[in-house]
């Protein structure tokens, strides 16, 4: 009897390593692809949490300084140079058609455990978080323009994977009370 090899069927030693290095870059394509939406999905998870705190801070702030006057400022004079706090009383009532201002004193300024909130301070012992992952804020008034308050704010945030992301917005506010 002879033993023949020509019809016993099966796979050749090359056929199986070519193979295998298919189905290993078929795989390793699909892991770069779950990993790259995998982080453009953390990506844009940590961008929308940045933008909606920036969105509350500049909401909060925004209702706060409208409601002072140009002389209720008091940490933040017209002369055109930035300023890390904001101090200032606002309205309380009208009386004989002068504006009351509140006893109080409401202040902002970045504090924190990490340097990462906004803290809205009113008075000498009552303080809040105004909002959360803001890193630096800042305030001016110019001398021709004493009755608008310029506003810098950066707010910053890492992903899970240590990628920072930031987010910087300026605005205006309009003060109400002369």
């Amino acid at each position: 009897m002879k033993l023949s090899l020509k019809n016993e069927s099966g796979f050749t030693l090359v056929e199986t390593i070519v193979a295998v290095m298919l189905f290993t870059l078929l795989w390793g394509a699909c892991v770069l692809i779950y990993i790259s939406g995998s982080d453009s999905w953390q990506t844009n998870s940590v961008r929308l949490e940045l933008h909606q705190e920036v969105r509350r801070a500049i909401a909060r702030v925004t209702e706060d300084i409208r409601e002072s006057g140009t002389g209720s400022i008091t940490d933040v004079p017209a002369d055109g140079n930035w300023y890390d706090t904001i101090t200032f009383r606002k309205a309380s009532t009208v009386g004989s058609g002068n504006i009351v201002w509140a006893a109080n004193t409401t202040s902002y300024y970045v504090g924190g455990a990490g340097l990462d909130q906004l803290i809205e301070q009113t008075g000498v012992s009552t303080t809040g978080v105004a909002a959360l992952d803001i890193t630096s804020v800042q305030f001016r008034r110019q001398s021709a323009t004493a009755d608008i308050v310029e506003v810098n704010m950066v707010a910053s945030k890492d992903t899970f994977r240590g990628r920072n992301l930031s987010v910087t917005v300026n605005f205006d506010i309009q003060l109400r009370n002369g």
